[in-house]
């Protein structure tokens, strides 16, 4: 029965160094690791107020859906003139990010969506990178409404 429980020990034991020791992109933002499938993204819009169509000065946030945006955040961004924003990069392949717009005046309601990542590659070119997997665009408009309070 000790030899049971020592074993059983060991194999937590083993299994907790083996999984502190595998890293992931998360812990280490703008790195990509290259054994895994990575490509460029591409996400724009622009931010307004619904009531009005005026364009609104906004923080954006690009995070993994799972993540709190509050507090983890791949890429955060400010819109430009007329409202719009504009994030890329390029990284390791995820199925799909969340897109957070703070408005700057509080009378707005912040927002997010999820968009699924889609990725896009034209053709295979001698000598490219198998891991490799494309591009990925989207356009994602936000209409703040304004609190209720």
């Amino acid at each position: 029965m000790k030899l049971i429980k020592s074993l059983s020990s060991l194999c937590v034991a083993g299994l907790t160094v083996f999984a502190a020791g595998c890293s992931s992109n998360d812990d280490e933002p703008g790195k990509i690791n290259r054994d895994l499938p990575f490509g460029r993204y591409s996400i724009k819009g622009n931010v307004s107020a619904a009531d009005s169509g005026e364009p609104l000065e906004a923080e954006m946030r690009i995070s993994i859906p799972t993540d709190p945006s509050g507090v983890k955040s791949i890429q955060t961004n400010k819109t430009e003139d007329g409202g719009k924003y504009h994030f890329f990069d390029e990284t390791n392949v995820y199925e799909a990010f969340k897109v957070v717009c703070i408005p700057k005046d509080t009378a707005y309601e912040p927002d997010s969506v999820v968009v699924k990542l889609r990725y896009w590659l034209e053709c295979y070119v001698e000598g490219m990178d198998p891991m490799y997997n494309g591009d990925a665009f989207h356009e994602v408009n936000f209409q703040l409404k304004r609190n209720k309070n």
